[in-house]
C-alpha cells in the first residue's frame, strides 16, 4: 500500500504575487475605460479634481497629488496639448507658475468623474455591504503592510508615510 502524500503547503508570497498582479491588471483595465471613455488617465483626473476649486502653482499641485516635480511637469504637459489646463509662463521657476482649469478641463472632470462613479458603482453593486467593509479593511491592512515591508527591505530608507491610499487606486 502506498502513503498518502499530504497536499503542498499554501504558498502565501506565490498567491499574493498572483493576486497583486491580477488586480494591477484589473486597475490597467480600469484606466483603460477611463481613457476611452473620457480621454484621460487617472492621474489626470486627480489633477483635474485638485484643481476644480482654483488654479495652483505647480509645486503645490505636485505635493497635492505626491508626484515628483518632472512627473507632475508631464502630466500637465498632458493636460495642456488636451487643451484642459493653462498655465501661465513663469520664466524664473516653471514650478511656481499657476495651473487653471479651462472650460474644456471641466467637461471633462465630469466626464471621467462620471465613468469612475458608474464603475465604483458596478463593483459595489456585485459585493454584499460586509463584504465591502471587509475589502476595504483589509486593502487598507495590506498597504500598510507591504509599506512596512518596503521599508524593512530599503536599508537607509526613510520610513514609509501612513497616509490613507488613493481611493480611484491606481491614479
Amino acid at each position: 500500500m502506498s502513503q498518502a502524500v499530504a497536499p503542498p503547503e499554501h504558498d502565501f508570497c506565490q498567491e499574493m504575487m498572483e493576486l497583486t498582479n491580477a488586480f494591477l491588471l484589473c486597475c490597467q483595465q480600469k484606466e483603460q475605460l477611463l481613457q476611452q471613455e473620457a480621454g484621460i488617465t487617472s492621474v489626470e483626473l486627480r489633477a483635474l479634481r485638485a484643481l476644480a476649486e482654483r488654479a495652483l502653482p505647480m509645486r503645490e499641485l505636485a505635493g497635492a497629488l505626491e508626484l515628483s516635480p518632472s512627473r507632475m511637469t508631464r502630466v500637465a504637459d498632458s493636460l495642456e496639448q488636451k487643451k484642459l489646463v493653462h498655465r501661465k509662463r513663469c520664466p524664473e521657476d516653471r514650478r511656481l507658475c499657476p495651473v487653471a482649469l479651462t472650460p474644456q478641463g471641466r467637461e471633462a472632470l465630469a466626464r471621467g468623474e462620471g465613468v469612475l462613479r458608474r464603475f465604483q458603482e458596478q463593483v459595489k453593486g456585485l459585493l454584499k455591504e460586509e463584504e465591502r467593509a471587509l475589502v476595504l479593511r483589509v486593502l487598507r491592512e495590506f498597504i500598510a503592510a507591504f509599506r512596512r515591508g518596503i521599508e524593512a527591505c530599503s536599508p537607509g530608507a526613510a520610513p514609509a508615510a501612513e497616509a490613507e491610499p488613493q481611493r480611484d487606486f491606481p491614479a
